[in-house]
């Protein structure tokens, strides 16, 4: 009976100490998926940014070009001038 009794404890006691070695990987989990969630979301407000700024720089590109044209089509107008009134 008292081996019984023994045997028992022990085996109380390994499944106690599987228990507290599983909480504790339970709570490492949790932390890292805390990370990962906080990464995703700096990659998540950093990817936004980034389309924001590409849309911004498309839009100076288009107004860049329009310019250049304008700029373009008033030195042709100049030149037929100049060469008018020569």
């Amino acid at each position: 009976m008292q081996n019984v009794s023994h045997t028992l404890a022990d085996l109380i006691e390994n499944i106690s100490n599987a228990a507290r070695q599983q909480a504790t990987s339970a709570s490492h989990i949790s932390n890292t998926m805390g990370v990962i969630q906080d990464i995703t979301s700096q990659t998540s407000s950093g990817t936004m940014a980034t389309a924001r700024s590409v849309g911004r720089l498309n839009e100076m590109a288009a107004e860049l070009q329009k310019n250049q044209y304008q700029v373009l089509n008033y030195l042709m107008m100049r030149k037929l001038q100049l060469l008018h009134c020569n």
